[in-house]
């Protein structure tokens, strides 16, 4: 607690943020990806779409946008990260 008090009261900066504070940012990166994708994977395997929820529909849609997926969750947490540095 010392070392976020002492830098403001004497005009210094902190240089990075508390380990901390990154992996939250890391998380909710995580969280945000994982709203998005859900998100993606509903609007595409509704009923507007014309398609017909079950197994296989889902387990067709990971196959065919595994990419999208695999980026995203990886991307997600680590911009968020360097967006916290």
């Amino acid at each position: 607690m010392k070392e976020l008090v002492r830098p403001p009261a004497t005009g210094r900066e902190l240089s990075k943020p508390p380990l901390s504070d990154q992996k939250r940012a890391a998380l909710l990166g995580l969280a945000c990806t994982f709203a998005a994708l859900f998100g993606y994977g509903a609007m595409t395997l509704s009923p507007i779409e014309n398609a017909h929820i079950g197994t296989t529909a889902v387990y067709g849609f990971m196959r065919s946008e595994e990419t999208v997926l695999i980026g995203g969750l990886v991307t997600g947490p680590l911009f968020a990260w360097f967006g916290s540095r």
